[in-house]
């Protein structure tokens, strides 16, 4: 939890230099997402800031993961455009989810 962290009262420091990450880079973010066993969707915004969304892009991919850009937004999207966030959620729950068996 963040909270518990070391250093946890500079939390939001440590979140914008990014001190808070478990990865310490692209592969190792990549090899947590993967081991996510059910289907995962992830929503942003066409405005996320250039290296924001190059990590985002990056998991193209990495199995199991859902690409949903909505077309506004940067950071919080889901707060800045919820709307069009929940219309993405349920366009995506909308689809079946085909099984490897």
């Amino acid at each position: 939890r963040v909270v518990d962290a070391p250093g946890a009262r500079h939390a939001s420091l440590r979140f914008i230099t990014g001190e808070l990450d478990l990865a310490h880079s692209r592969e190792d973010f990549h090899a947590l997402v993967g081991r996510v066993s059910g289907p995962v969707v992830v929503v942003y915004g066409a405005k996320t800031p250039r290296r924001s969304k190059a990590e985002i892009e990056s998991l193209k991919g990495v199995p199991n993961i859902t690409l949903v850009e909505v077309g506004k937004g940067k950071l919080s999207v889901y707060e800045e455009f919820p709307a069009e966030v929940a219309a993405a959620i349920r366009a995506y729950l909308a689809v079946p989810v085909l099984s490897n068996s």
